[in-house]
């Protein structure tokens, strides 16, 4: 992940509430930072905060996606040669690349199967009510195929999910890469390959974000 004239490389992790985002995504930075890495980590959530919702903009995806744009301006021009980025994105239009001309941008979906969701949201304190909503977001998710890789995250410790994830910019820029949907089932890893930064093995289950 080295940024280049065309873009500096941007990997938006995505999926449901409770699959996994933010612990997957500050593991990976976490790693890349230590590894003397220049990276910059954005929880998306932070760029959407903006009541009432802007007209034709629900769950204000596009005006994150252009925030996001000038936060990896900003983080290049600090010396940032990759971004991570982790939150939720347009269930059917997915990530918004077209507000974000400054990125070289790589969508992982991060999935689990549905019991492991409802354990997840719950045990972090989610409310019961919410749940169904949660769900259905999964099956629209499972549905899509906007994203350039996915990663099965259902029983997994975080070092274990973030290789693949990580691994996932090189991937979608090689011969093999294909479409993330129904149909494509050879983009979805469950391995624990190595990935193009080495990741360490913490026993934590990614349970949150």
């Amino acid at each position: 992940m080295i940024g280049t004239l065309s873009g500096l490389p941007v990997l938006w992790l995505c999926g449901p509430p409770g699959v996994g985002k933010t612990t997957v995504g500050w593991e990976i930075f976490s790693q890349l930072t230590r590894d003397g890495i220049e990276a910059g980590y954005v929880d998306i959530d932070q760029l959407g905060m903006f009541y009432p919702e802007p007209p034709g903009d629900p769950g204000r995806h596009r005006i994150k996606a252009r925030n996001l744009g000038a936060v990896v301006t900003s983080f290049r021009a600090a010396g940032a040669r990759c971004i991570i980025v982790s939150g939720v994105v347009d269930p059917v239009q997915g990530a918004h690349a077209d507000q974000i001309p400054q990125a070289a941008l790589t969508v992982c979906r991060l999935r689990a199967g549905q019991d492991v969701l409802r354990q997840r949201f719950l045990g972090r304190g989610g409310q019961a009510e919410s749940v169904r909503d949660v769900l259905r977001e999964s099956v629209v998710l499972d549905g899509s195929d906007f994203a350039d890789v996915c990663v099965d995250a259902s029983a997994r410790p975080v070092a274990e999910v973030a290789r693949p994830a990580s691994a996932s910019r090189r991937s979608a820029l090689s011969s093999t890469a294909g479409p993330c949907g129904p149909g494509s089932p050879r983009r979805t890893s469950t391995s624990t390959r190595s990935a193009s930064v080495p990741l360490s093995r913490p026993t934590t289950p990614a349970t949150t974000g």
